[in-house]
């Protein structure tokens, strides 16, 4: 559910300017024209409080975007694209605040696009300092919207009863978060989500295999010095560049890689 701050009168018209409130962050003087074709602000502000409010963290990244969606039902313009990136904050660490300064933005020229101010978030986590007898959580991801703004809404009350009712279309969905990684404490097993693989490492202790295994599943891509490529069935083996004897990798178990097939 959106919250908009009282700060302007309920029959006020949103497509003059506005401020708009939400969990964590605001909008500052939102200005739409009476024939919706530009937008601007003079500021989106967001504070992120989430890192280190789990135990055993090593690490947390979050990144804020901000992007305007056309509803294919609504959409007055047939070529107008389904989204777009109006301001990303860029990957940050640790909790802080970001600010957006002014943003411009050219809309269709009808009512119905959507602004939406969503983030993603990353951790990991030291599964020497986790308590349990079997799995540590390596890394984990989530995103979550703060504000979904239909544009030309005539007044907060009708914007968010417009919300309340808009047809799934009319929801943008975020990208998928990355899936949690676990691994066994006899470090034999890692888990992908519900998908359990065989654990294995040469030339590298636990630590080292896990810490290579959670970097490279958070930033999707190969840990630095390292190469990392897909194995058959379904996997994955990173190993040194130019040592190929020293390597981490996670592969289904031979049983469940020819059911699969």
């Amino acid at each position: 559910m959106l919250a908009f701050a009282a700060v302007v009168a309920p029959s006020a018209a949103l497509a003059s300017t506005a401020d708009v409130s939400f969990k964590g962050g605001d909008l500052i003087d939102l200005t739409i024209d009476p024939a919706f074709g530009q937008a601007s602000l003079q500021n989106l502000s967001y504070s992120y409080e989430d890192c280190g409010t789990e135990a055993a963290e090593a690490t947390c990244t979050w990144e804020l975007r901000m992007s305007l969606y056309s509803d294919p039902a609504r959409r007055c313009v047939a070529g107008t694209p389904e989204s777009q990136l109006l301001w990303d904050s860029g990957q940050r660490s640790g909790n802080s605040t970001v600010e957006s300064g002014p943003v411009s933005f050219a809309l269709e020229g009808c009512k119905g696009q959507i602004l939406s101010v969503y983030y993603e978030e990353r951790k990991t986590f030291n599964p020497e300092e986790e308590e349990g007898p079997w799995w540590k959580v390596l890394s984990s991801g989530s995103s979550a919207t703060l504000l979904r703004l239909q544009i030309g809404g005539e007044s907060v009350e009708e914007i968010e009863q417009q919300i309340r009712e808009a047809s799934p279309a009319s929801h943008p969905t975020l990208p998928p978060p990355l899936p949690t990684l676990a691994v066994s404490a006899n470090c034999r097993s890692l888990k992908i989500g519900s998908s359990r693989y065989l654990f294995a490492y040469r030339r590298m202790g636990c630590a080292r295999a896990t810490d290579l295994a959670a970097m490279a599943h958070v930033s999707r891509a190969a840990p630095n010095g390292y190469v990392c490529e897909g194995l058959q069935g379904e996997g994955e083996r990173c190993w040194r560049r130019r040592h190929p004897e020293k390597y981490v990798e996670w592969r289904l178990p031979s049983h469940t890689s020819r059911q699969a097939r």
